[in-house]
């Protein structure tokens, strides 16, 4: 919080004012102590202590004209169409990177009682993300992962799409850990806003927990999207992980996919300003400059105290 004024050009006369009131000041003082001289009266302090309220009167209205008051800013929340336009307008400068990381391990061809295995599922959703991104300057940066990670391409949404269909799964072990610090390297050295997107059915088994890694990501600016495929129970627990840590986390299969896809269109813009705003691109947040009129109220209000006061003197 800190004071100021509205009209802080009236206080540039203040010097002026200050002449003018010593002036009227001395010449009263003067004529006052002939008129003492005349009379043989003796001086009376309560003179001056009304003539003293009196400038006092005078300086408290020239502040008051000035319009003293507090001003305390705070932050507010940007929502809604400000944060859209801000964002649309980054996008044309700014690119922006789509990592998707698609768990090609061996668990990935279990069906789960379906007649389609959790690779064909990740590999739609994988689709129904790349396809959003179509009509985008953005790119995508293509990974397949299992206990080694391999980058399949850095490329426009309509190629990753081509390559999409190249991916096959039924290698050893799953490690997000692995893969996520690979991609995370990478972006750094890139040094772009992006998302990260890992789709897997969460059976990691290789290279640690994956916790640290996923909390890793968020530090350096990078969100973290995870895509649930398939029912495996090792994924519960990563799964409840991320969800209380605020990750963003979608569970596809074949009685989800058409609302998961229809989330994702709906979060997708927000899921791009999440990486814009990590990388400090964008604020989702300003400052709101608050006015407390109280200082002119209280000198107004010592002003009336102090003219009562002096009307006092012609009772």
């Amino acid at each position: 919080m800190m004071t100021s004024f509205l009209n802080p050009t009236i206080l540039n006369y203040y010097p002026v004012l200050i002449v003018f009131i010593a002036l009227l000041f001395f010449y009263a003082y003067h004529n006052r102590r002939k008129l003492l001289r005349i009379t043989g009266t003796k001086d009376n302090i309560y003179w001056y202590m009304f003539t003293g309220a009196k400038i006092l009167l005078v300086i408290l209205l020239f502040i008051a004209a000035a319009a003293p008051v507090n001003i305390v800013e705070r932050k507010v929340n940007v929502t809604g169409r400000a944060i859209l336009e801000e964002a649309r307008a980054v996008m044309v400068n700014v690119s922006l990177i789509h990592a998707v990381l698609i768990d090609v391990s061996k668990s990935m061809l279990y069906t789960d009682n379906d007649n389609i295995t959790r690779f064909e599922e990740a590999l739609e959703a994988a689709r129904d993300y790349i396809e959003l991104l179509n009509k985008t300057s953005e790119k995508v940066m293509l990974i397949k992962f299992s206990g080694t990670v391999n980058k399949t391409c850095i490329c426009s949404p309509g190629e990753a799409l081509k390559k999409l269909e190249t991916l096959k799964a039924g290698e050893k072990y799953t490690s997000m850990t692995s893969a996520l610090t690979y991609t995370l390297n990478y972006l750094k050295i890139a040094q772009l806003p992006a998302v990260i997107l890992v789709i897997s059915d969460g059976a990691n088994n290789y290279g640690g927990e994956p916790y640290n890694a996923f909390l890793e990501a968020n530090r350096s600016g990078y969100p973290v999207v995870f895509i649930r495929v398939g029912f495996d129970e090792r994924a519960n627990k990563l799964v409840r992980w991320l969800k209380s840590n605020g990750f963003r986390v979608y569970s596809y299969n074949e009685y989800t996919k058409d609302l998961v896809e229809k989330l994702i269109k709906r979060d997708i813009w927000s899921i791009r300003v999440d990486a814009f705003y990590a990388k400090k691109i964008i604020r989702l947040e300003t400052g709101v400059r608050e006015i407390d009129p109280s200082p002119s109220m209280i000198i107004l209000l010592t002003a009336i105290i102090l003219a009562v006061i002096i009307k006092l003197e012609g009772v």
